[in-house]
């Protein structure tokens, strides 16, 4: 999203020039949109997928830890 906004802000500050960069105007409109449908997309669509993710790394990250004397053992040889 933030590369899409950027994209749309040059393009936008490039319009504003003197010098003819039409094409170069075009070609960061067209980047900016597919940035932008990019992230909105993962953000709506993928959105189950995410929240799974984020709640099994959750999971892993509060998880509590054991470790017995045969594991700390086996670390020292």
């Amino acid at each position: 999203m933030i590369f899409g906004v950027l994209a749309m802000g040059t393009a936008s500050l490039l319009s504003e020039l003197s010098f003819n960069a039409y094409a170069l105007h075009e070609i960061l409109v067209i980047a900016s949109w597919v940035f932008i449908w990019a992230s909105v997309e993962t953000f709506f669509f993928d959105r189950r997928r995410l929240k799974n993710k984020k709640h099994r790394l959750q999971r892993i990250y509060f998880a509590d830890y054991v470790i017995t004397d045969c594991q700390r053992e086996n670390d020292y040889h």
